[in-house]
């Protein structure tokens, strides 16, 4: 009898320790895949601060010589301030988080002020909310995507930038899911922006969020990059779910990367609409593909 209990005892204490492991191995994979959406996050903030709120402060200090005379010195937005944009670019109304950024401008604030103090304090805001578990990545994509948009009609680097909306000219390019090659997506991204495009570049993302992210977003073109065999079964997954989720119900698919510019039939087996070699290339279809959809319409 006391051999049974002993033995029982084990068995308990076994799978005690066995769900135990089987916590800390959760905790675990659970907190690299945190740390590593994260870093997509602050990458993703970065690049908004380095390349969208740097250059256009740099503009106006050229096209305002004497800017430091205009600038009121006594201004600084409050945390209130702040807060009020977050919330407005979370969600989702770029017109009000515009208007309310404009009428600022409009009342005396300098451009410059508006940027340091205002925009960039907002961008690094939604990044401390990932953080902290307040907002999801898919939040923080979309409310730095949407302050993006304030930051282009607010101080636009080329009159190319002014109103791309109007022609429907606009585009989310992100890495096939499970492929984390992003540098790519991010030179064709200027090929867009150049030709007067409005461009989402979303850093490596699940499908999940993509699928969120396009039934809440209008676009006309998605891209895909993809760079390995492995990632063909699951972004011909995600182009379905992405085409039945989109509320654009005409939206085109694009992919690119060095699978498809290796083995371009594979552009047609996933489901995509076109395929393009370099970023000249996408643009050129990405207008064709709207075009033609015009004419359908």
């Amino acid at each position: 009898m006391a051999s049974l209990q002993q033995a029982g005892d084990q068995v308990c204490s076994d799978g005690s320790q066995s769900a135990n492991t089987e916590r800390n191995m959760n905790s675990q994979e659970n907190f690299f895949e945190k740390r590593n959406l994260s870093e997509q996050a602050m990458a993703l903030l970065h690049r908004t601060i380095e390349t969208e709120i740097i250059p256009r402060l740099m503009l106006s200090h050229k096209s305002q010589p004497s800017y430091t005379h205009n600038i009121r010195k006594d201004y600084e937005e409050t945390e209130e301030h702040i807060s009020q944009l977050t919330k407005l670019v979370l969600a989702q109304d770029v017109a009000a988080a515009f208007s309310y950024v404009d009428t600022k401008r409009r009342n005396g604030v300098a451009l410059d002020a508006l940027l340091l103090n205002l925009l960039a304090p907002s961008a690094r805001r939604l990044g401390e909310m990932w953080e902290s578990d307040v907002c999801d990545f898919t939040d923080v994509t979309i409310g730095l995507s949407r302050l993006q948009q304030v930051l282009r009609k607010l101080c636009p680097r080329s009159d190319d930038e002014l109103e791309p909306l109007n022609h429907g000219k606009r585009a989310m390019l992100t890495s096939a899911p499970g492929d984390q090659h992003s540098f790519g997506i991010y030179m064709v991204e200027e090929f867009f922006r150049r030709a007067g495009w409005d461009v989402w570049c979303v850093p490596p993302a699940s499908a999940d969020d993509l699928v969120k992210i396009v039934s809440t977003e209008w676009f006309a073109v998605i891209g895909f990059s993809a760079n390995s065999d492995g990632v063909l079964d699951s972004l011909r997954e995600c182009v379905g779910a992405v085409r039945k989720a989109s509320c654009n119900p005409s939206i085109a698919i694009m992919v690119g990367g060095s699978l498809f510019s290796d083995k371009p039939d594979l552009a047609a087996v996933i489901g995509a609409d076109a395929m393009a070699a370099d970023g000249k290339q996408a643009v050129i279809q990405a207008e064709s593909l709207v075009n033609l959809t015009k004419l359908r319409c």
